[in-house]
């Protein structure tokens, strides 16, 4: 890999990727998506069976790409409530996995943060209903 593959490829390489401090004061604001995909070739098992009574399975390898995203912080000093499940219900429409960063032990209210956030997403799915 060359210098410039590493640091394209590299989120805190100098000059490249997203923005990040610690503490709570939000360096993000919105979403941010990272440019280019990154691509990895992997291995995937199906199970090609077509009866229960044997199972047959085949391996081969599939591309798939990863795009990153970076979000400003949930429930910082100036985003309302609202507004944090607004952002969490936009990530997790555009997502199929999701990393809830927070810093220290899990409290009462990140249980109850991710109790409204779930709440948003059911209400989302429900057609014809908005949260």
């Amino acid at each position: 890999m060359t210098e410039a593959e590493a640091s394209d490829s590299n989120p805190n390489a100098k000059g490249h990727g997203f923005s990040w401090r610690g503490g709570a004061t939000r360096c993000t604001e919105g979403m941010w998506i990272w440019p280019r995909p990154f691509i990895k070739t992997i291995t995937v098992t199906e199970n090609i069976s077509k009866n229960d009574d044997e199972e047959m399975f085949v391996k081969r390898k599939v591309k798939v790409g990863l795009l990153l995203m970076d979000t400003q912080g949930a429930f910082d000093s100036r985003t309302t409530k609202q507004q944090s499940a607004t952002i969490f219900g936009l990530t997790t429409a555009l997502s199929s996995k999701q990393l809830y960063n927070i810093q220290g032990r899990i409290g009462s209210d990140t249980i109850e943060h991710l109790h409204y956030f779930a709440e948003m997403a059911v209400a989302a799915t429900r057609t014809g209903t908005t949260p």
